[in-house]
């Protein structure tokens, strides 16, 4: 299943890390965050990602910084399609800046 999450959630996931993979599936790396993948959307997204993640019970959360880019819901949709069963997604913005390793 996949579940879209809040700005505070992905700050507060993004603090903590646990057990995330974090994939930032925006074409061009805007604010490469610390721990995080990037691995812009595409056709064989699946694939690539499966080649780095393959246990499907992985915690993921895919974004991308802009509202208007559908490619976090797009991944989600799929990486739950391929039967990771927790998948997270986040539509951030421009305001999403990096301060000491955080958001503002």
């Amino acid at each position: 299943m996949k579940y879209e999450i809040s700005r505070e959630v992905f700050k507060q996931r993004l603090g903590e890390k646990l057990n995330f993979a974090f994939i930032d599936v925006q074409s061009a790396v805007v604010v490469p965050f610390e721990g995080t993948v990037h691995m812009p959307y595409s056709g064989d997204f699946v694939a690539k990602f499966s080649a780095q993640y393959p246990t499907k019970s992985q915690n993921v959360i895919v974004y991308a910084l802009n509202p208007a880019d559908e490619s976090p819901v797009k991944a989600a949709d799929e990486l739950a399609s391929a039967g990771y069963q927790f998948v997270y997604f986040y539509r951030g913005s421009a305001k999403d800046l990096v301060l000491d390793k955080g958001l503002n």
